[in-house]
């Protein structure tokens, strides 16, 4: 007996019908079939009533229906006892968050909190750009990522959850020619060379930049640099400007200025759905609640 025939024998029993399983479980069906026969075979007797049009259980089938369905639910549950345990226990988890943001809004909260709750738990903060954080996410060099949705959500494998919306804005240097004209406003800067961090010419992050501004009515000059710290120090020293969010560190640096676009986009957190490290439950729960409390880090 094997949990895969438990499930497919679960799944055509709540249907009604195995072509209906099939469907819901992505899989053949002549693989439920047979995964099917070899339970019945294995139990010695027939779960299903096949000689009419419906798929119905026959009365012994509605025995085991009921005791695979409560075997489920309490593995489900003593696995994830057993998880808290082991996170009270012992563990580490790695958050990598997009470089250039400050996130002293939440951060100390959330490492305070996860400390108070999980104090043998070692919770390890780390910087990366757009690329870095979904490849150090599939390799296992990080557990859990906090950036923008749409750099992570077309990347197989990922399971990204929404958190909030953040406005968006233009990333200027102080000493820009446009720095003292009076009324600036986006359309100002229509001629101006936009740095974009990316490695692609065509990408999540490029396509931001030409959402933000297409209410604006131009299409803006793209400069494509490595990494985000390419970009703030372009910005700063006059090789271009930059669309950012209220996040930005530099919002607090006399040497940069900025003007707000009606846009936002969505912050999120993503995980490898194959990572098996029993605290990425733990700390998504935790900045999920930070983030749904009424002093949440300026959202939309």
């Amino acid at each position: 007996m094997n949990d895969l025939a438990i499930e497919y024998f679960l799944c055509v029993a709540r249907n009604g019908s195995f072509s209906k399983a099939a469907r819901e479980l992505f899989v053949s069906q002549p693989a439920i079939s047979r995964q099917i026969s070899s339970l019945e075979k294995e139990l010695g007797f027939t779960l299903f009533d096949r000689t009419n049009k419906e798929t119905k259980l026959t009365e012994i089938g509605e025995l085991f229906y009921r005791f695979f369905s409560e075997y489920k639910e309490g593995f489900s549950r003593t696995l994830q006892q057993a998880r808290e345990i082991n996170l009270r226990q012992n563990g580490r988890v790695t958050l990598g968050c997009l470089s250039g943001w400050d996130l002293s809004g939440f951060l100390p909260k959330l490492i305070a909190r996860f400390k108070e709750r999980y104090p043998n738990i070692a919770l390890t903060v780390e910087g990366h750009d757009f690329q870095d954080l979904a490849s150090a996410l599939l390799s296992g060099d990080l557990d859990i990522a906090l950036s923008i949705e749409s750099s992570l959500r077309p990347v197989r494998d990922l399971r990204v959850q929404p958190l909030v919306k953040i406005p968006m804005l233009i990333l200027y240097s102080s000493n820009h020619p446009l720095a003292e004209k009076p009324g600036l406003s986006p359309e100002d800067f229509e001629d101006e060379v936009f740095l974009v961090p990316t490695d692609k010419e065509i990408s999540a992050a490029i396509n931001t930049v030409r959402a933000s501004l297409a209410p604006y009515r131009f299409e803006p000059k793209i400069r494509v640099v490595p990494n985000i710290e390419s970009m703030l120090s372009g910005v700063h020293n006059g090789l271009g400007v930059a669309v950012s969010d209220v996040w930005s560190r530099e919002l607090s640096n006399e040497d940069f200025r900025h003007i707000p676009l009606s846009s936002a986009h969505t912050v999120c957190l993503a995980w490898y759905e194959k990572n098996k490290n029993p605290a990425i439950p733990a700390v998504v729960n935790d900045i999920t609640m930070l983030f749904s409390q009424e002093d949440k880090p300026d959202a939309v």
